[in-house]
Parts: structure tokens; sequence; C-alpha cells
């Protein structure tokens, strides 16, 4: 494990000295140095340079253009020593490293491929137990996983080749796996009931949560979701135990709060997060349409109308037809008009505010509470609904400054937190799992 100053602000990492890079030459602490750099550079910079900017002292500012990339915190006294400074205690750092954002790059291999890098197999470079082969960039519809010998636990690596196949949708893939051409095959919706019970069915640990955006604000005016009363109704009519249960039947359960089961414990008992919070916005016909009343009232409107966006995928499609229903059926004078449109078009539309209500999924990028309750910030880059609480910043925020170091407070202020917003939690995968055919492994 790492080693850290007093303060939590400086982690010194001492790297195997027997890892190589699939070419053979060694893994040293300056090729971290050099692809983290490139992670905060403008220049060069990924989506996620925000994770850099969030922990790493000097990040923001090269990200900003006001510092050179040689500026980040991060320097190598000898080839197998990593030596970071953090801008503050990060609680989660250690979890944080495991992203793939934070792996290294060898410079000269980089510079080598040039804008080639990295876009197929042989302009890639790898560290891990596999390389990849017959991999002809992102349209590539097959591909192999291979044993890298120059890994280095290459002993303990049992699976010499994995192929891999991308299916169109779940009835191409299962179809291969019936026909022997494929030893895995994920499976969902009315697929997953109908193999539950065979004895090659297996299941999945997932840590996605599904919910639903209620956004307050478009094109600079108020919504009729700025009223807390309405997000109170409309997140409280909805059966969602019916919704995993029977309508999907992937295995997914009802998530009753941000965070998912098993996905992190309190540090004094052990507790789980759920035990801890509870259960929020469980489904009660009656109080929603108590909520809902005081909204019309308060709105000054008897028939409230809203859009829900969302991609054009069939799943997305079964969930809104189900949540239409039940809002309509539960309040009575709300509207919902569906709007499933292609993938990339829904994102952007919901990046830009252009929606009332849409449908997000959440996985974590380390585990922490942080990367969950961060969603919900005033003025975090993934809050896309217009929601603003000052009471709910200072909670999380005190989590990233005056708790970082103390981890009892600092799940408490997690817990309170989550009990001050209003939307409607739909489904977590986590521990329920997402539903796999079993597989034998080529060796």
């Amino acid at each position: 494990m790492p080693k850290t100053n007093k303060a939590k602000t400086v982690y010194t990492i001492k790297l195997k000295k027997n890892a190589k890079w699939s070419d053979g030459s060694a893994v040293t602490a300056n090729d971290f140095i050099y692809a983290w750099r490139r992670a905060v550079d403008p220049k060069t910079a990924p989506g996620y340079a925000s994770l850099f900017k969030d922990s790493i002292k000097n990040a923001t500012a090269i990200n900003d253009g006001k510092m050179p990339a040689d500026k980040l915190a991060v320097k190598a006294p000898d080839n197998h020593t990593l030596v970071i400074t953090l801008k503050k205690p990060v609680p989660y750092f250690i979890s944080l490293l495991s992203f793939e954002t934070f792996f290294p790059e060898k410079q000269a291999f980089v510079e080598k491929q040039g804008d080639k890098y990295g876009t197929d197999a042989k302009h890639t470079l790898y560290n891990g137990p596999f390389v990849m082969k017959e991999w002809k960039g992102n349209t590539s519809k097959e591909w192999t996983y291979a044993k890298n010998e120059h890994y280095w636990d290459k002993k303990n690596v049992q699976v010499g080749e994995i192929h891999v196949s991308v299916a169109k949708d779940i009835n191409a893939g299962v179809n291969l796996f019936e026909t022997k051409k494929a030893d895995r095959a994920p499976l969902s919706g009315d697929y997953a009931k109908q193999y539950k019970n065979r004895k090659d069915f297996q299941t999945e640990n997932d840590a996605l949560i599904s919910y639903l955006r209620f956004n307050q604000k478009r094109s600079g005016k108020k919504t009729p979701l700025a009223n807390n009363d309405l997000r109170h109704a409309i997140s409280l009519a909805v059966d969602k135990d019916t919704l995993t249960k029977q309508v999907l039947g992937d295995g997914s359960f009802a998530a009753n709060g941000l965070l998912p089961k098993n996905f992190v414990q309190n540090p004094k008992t052990g507790a789980d997060f759920r035990e801890d919070s509870g259960d929020h916005l469980v489904y009660n016909k009656a109080e929603a349409k108590t909520y809902f009343a005081k909204a019309q009232k308060q709105l000054g409107k008897k028939e409230i109308t809203l859009d829900l966006l969302g991609d054009d995928q069939d799943t997305t499609k079964t969930i809104f037809a189900y949540i239409k229903d039940q809002l309509e059926n539960n309040l009575p004078g709300l509207k919902i008009n569906v709007r499933n449109i292609p993938s990339k078009t829904a994102t952007q539309f919901t990046r830009d505010g252009n929606y009332d209500m849409s449908l997000n999924a959440w996985m974590p990028d380390f585990k922490d509470p942080w990367t969950y309750s961060s969603l919900f910030l005033s003025d975090y880059y993934n809050n896309s609904m217009g929601y603003s609480s000052k009471a709910y910043d200072k909670l999380v925020n005190s989590t990233e400054t005056t708790v970082a170091t103390k981890p009892e407070a600092r799940w408490d202020a997690f817990v309170k937190s989550e009990k001050s917003y209003w939307t409607m939690m739909l489904r977590s995968c986590h521990f329920i799992k997402e539903k796999q055919l079993s597989c034998k492994i080529r060796t």
C-alpha cells in the first residue's frame, strides 16, 4: 500500500521492479508522470481530467491553461518510486488510482505512433495480463485477448486466449451461445426470465443505478419541476418493485436511495450504507396524491404536462411505458410525453438542459460515496438539472474539506445528504447482477 504523510496529502508509491510493457521494456514511474501530464494538459486531456482536478495539486491550473503540464505535483525520485502531492486530503485516492485514466503510458511508444496511438491493436502497448489481437479499432466486430508473455505475474494467468464477438443485440448473442459459437453471452429482459432456471445461468455484480433527472430550469425559465412537492409526488408515484420484478425481470431491484447496496460500509460498525441511511421515496400512492395536490395548488394548474426523455433502446421504451402509465393513473392531471431518441442525441439534450425528465444511469468511478453524491452538487459538471441546495452542498462538500480526514463524521455527512433531495431512484443492479450464461474459456 502507498505510504502517506500525516496530513494525507502526500502519497509515496513503490512500483514493482519486474513490471514490464508488452514490448519487454520496464514500466517506470516516469510512465505514470507522462500519462498524468497528458491527462491534464488541455491539448490532450480526456473527459475524465476532472478526476485529476479534484485531487492532484496544480491539475486545475494546468487544465485551465494557467500552468505548464510539468508543474503537476507528481515526481519520480527513481525509476520505481512515485511521489504524489494532493491539493487536499482525498479519502478515496487509493481507489481512484485503479481508474483507467490513471494508467501509465510509455512516452517513446506514444510519440512514435502519433495520431494512430491507441486506435487499434498494432498501435497500442500493454502492461496487464493480456494483449489485444485482431482489434482494428472502434468499429471492430471481433478481436482476441491473448496472454501477455511479459506480464510480471504470467504464471498465474490460466487463460491463453479469449475471443470476443460483438452481437448487434441480445438475441444475436443468445444465438451464438446456443449454436456453440460463444461460451458466454449477456441476457436481459425476457431472455433473463426465460433462462433463469437453467444450470448454466449465472449472475454478476454490478453497481449500476438508474434514476430520473428532474430538470428545474429550461431555456432560462423555471419548469414545474422546480416545485419541491411535484418532485416529491412523482418520486412516490411509481411502484418500482413491480417494475423490476415483473416488468423487467432482469435481476435488478428497486432502488430506494442513491447509493446501491453492498457498495460502501460504515468505517466504525461495518454496516452497509443502505442500512444506515434507510429507504427513501418508497412507493406510496396515497402520499403521492397528497403532494401532487399541493403542487397543483402552488402552481395554479390542474393539468401539468412533462416530457420524459431517453434513448431508443427496447429496455428504455419498456421502462418509459410503465412510468407513463403509473404517473398518469396515480396522479390524475399529470400528462407524460415520452421522447425516445438516439442515445447520443438524448445525452446531448440532457447536458444542454433541453428536457423535463430524463433517464440516467450511473456506474461508480471509484469506491466512495462521493462518486454518487457529487452528482447533485450545485456547481458540479454532472449536474444538468438546475438543482441547487445550500444545505446539500454544505454536507457533501464537507466530506472533501472539514471532515475529509474524519471517517465517522464524513460517513454521517453522506448519510444525511442522501435524505435531502427528491428524485426518483428506479433500479439498482449491484449484487443482484446482470444476468449471464456460464462460460468455458479456452486455455
